[in-house]
């Protein structure tokens, strides 16, 4: 920072370096010490460009002593009250929170989404874009479509918060391409704000990668998808099984969205079992008979 600060104090009309007046040097030092400074910014408190620095921050652990000395021994007078007066301020706070305390204190405010790919038995790949609420488990919204884009990801987005339901708080989405700038702003018009995770980091948004590995296994890896209409259909009875009666070890062997099971009375003991296929006989849905 000092080279940068002599640098920009030498007069480049008579060849010396002067000393600044008092709100010259104030302008100096709020730049120097600005946090939205960048190298190569141009400076023009005295009616002329300052010339591109290429020494950054160096000194970012000098105290204001040092920094003061450093000044001195250029021939520039300032108090060392005056060079603290725009020193970054050391954060003495407790540290922010982890990732994994983030998604424990706001779950209940929390969607993630994805994408996933489907190859039918004609080899043409169709993309799935899901939504999962992370408190509850439960599937939000699920469509499929071979093109998938910005634009369609946006209007997607928009018909998962219909029917009354309310906007998450926090969106957790990776880096696609296919979330870009209209799904960002249909974001932010509809109060939440986007969370993108690291770049190859899955384990981020592993709620939403655990339920592709479900419907993977349970579902698509068990049966041959023809084209987008029979993905959707088949897609559209999982996810109602999946949210009513699938268990889930996370929730205590409950299903996101059942109902509270019945009492177990001496004399339903022996009721008689119903079993309902589900996805032709691939799950079933087990209830006692009335």
């Amino acid at each position: 920072m000092v080279p940068a600060l002599a640098e920009i104090t030498f007069d480049r009309d008579t060849g010396n370096g002067h000393g600044l007046a008092s709100k010259g040097m104030e302008s100096l030092l709020a730049l120097a010490f600005s946090t939205q400074r960048t190298i190569g910014t141009e400076i023009n408190f005295t009616g002329r460009k300052a010339s591109h620095s290429p020494y950054g921050d160096r000194e970012f652990l000098w105290g204001q002593k040092r920094i003061q000395a450093e000044l001195a021994g250029l021939g520039i007078t300032v108090s060392a009250r005056t060079v603290a007066k725009y020193m970054r301020g050391i954060h003495r706070g407790k540290p922010s929170p982890g990732w994994r305390k983030f998604l424990a204190s706001h779950a209940q405010e929390i969607w993630a989404c994805d994408f996933f790919c489907v190859h039918t038995i004609f080899f043409r790949t169709l993309y799935v874009f899901f939504i999962i609420h992370h408190a509850s488990r439960e599937v939000m919204h699920v469509r499929t479509t071979r093109h998938p884009t910005s634009e369609w990801t946006r209007r997607e987005i928009v018909e998962a918060c219909a029917w009354d339901l309310e906007p998450p708080r926090f969106l957790i989405h990776d880096r696609d391409s296919r979330y870009g700038t209209s799904f960002d702003l249909r974001l932010k018009a509809l109060g939440t704000r986007s969370v993108r995770t690291p770049f190859r980091s899955p384990r981020a948004n592993a709620i939403a990668e655990r339920w592709v590995r479900s419907v993977r296994t349970e579902c698509l890896d068990h049966l041959l998808i023809l084209n987008e209409r029979h993905l959707h259909r088949v897609l559209t009875e999982y996810v109602n099984y999946y949210n009513r009666w699938r268990p889930h070890r996370s929730l205590g062997q409950r299903a996101p969205c059942a109902q509270a099971p019945p009492s177990c009375d001496a004399d339903r003991k022996g009721n008689e079992i119903i079993a309902r296929s589900v996805l032709g006989g691939l799950h079933h849905v087990y209830d006692l008979a009335a």
